[in-house]
């Protein structure tokens, strides 16, 4: 995997403004062309549960809030 995609030094001032989200798995980028936000939110939460992972101790209160 020689071309792994780097994210940009500045990925832009806001996220709710930003045009392009991406999706990445142990620090590397596996999909830079997400346009729409709630796809970007799909994407992660399919990856938790496909992948089994917990949530993050601090944040998980709140992800399982929004997945509901």
């Amino acid at each position: 995997m020689n071309n792994i995609f780097k994210p940009p030094s500045d990925p832009g001032s806001s996220r709710l403004t930003a045009e392009n989200f991406m999706f990445s798995v142990d620090q590397v980028v596996v999909n830079s062309h997400i346009t729409i936000f709630s796809d970007a939110l799909k994407l992660m939460f399919a990856s938790y549960y496909c992948f089994n992972i917990s949530y993050p101790g601090d944040q998980g209160a709140t992800l399982e809030f929004v997945q509901r």
